[in-house]
């Protein structure tokens, strides 16, 4: 879904697939509402010739999907604020959409909702990653003779 937007931006979109095993406890829908969210604003504050890349891993209590751009990234003293309602990061000249400043506050609520997290690691002008984090359910028993 957001592969257009990422053609039209002149970004690299890399999807590294995992374990097919891995389940979490969670809303599916909910959770491609959040990825598609944090793939949207990769997307919007990366300059053309960067990168989104969307990864898993898991801990055994844990699965996690990472998306990680090489945009404009996010100063330490508004890292905090990035999931509050109606905040919006100032990054002219890369941004060329206004959006809400609601996507990533809905989405930790939403993760939360599902007993999840999501948080933010950033280095302004190398980039952000966001971390989304839910239980892990156990792979469903093969079913055997």
């Amino acid at each position: 879904m957001i592969e257009p937007q990422a053609r039209a931006s002149e970004l690299r979109l890399e999807v590294r697939k995992e374990d097919p095993s891995l389940h979490f406890y969670g809303d599916a829908k909910r959770v491609e509402q959040i990825v598609l969210n944090l793939l949207s604003n990769a997307v919007k504050f990366t300059p053309a010739g960067g990168a989104v890349t969307v990864t898993t891993t898991s801990t055994p209590a844990e699965v996690h999907v990472h998306v990680k751009d090489t945009g404009v990234g996010i100063s330490p003293e508004k890292l905090d604020q990035v999931f509050d309602p109606f905040f919006q990061v100032e990054s002219q000249p890369i941004r060329t959409t206004r959006g809400t400043g609601l996507g990533l506050a809905i989405s930790r609520e939403l993760a939360l909702a599902m007993r999840g997290v999501l948080t933010v690691e950033s280095t302004p002008g190398a980039g952000s990653i966001f971390s989304l984090s839910l239980p892990r359910q156990p792979a469903p028993a093969a079913q055997g003779s």
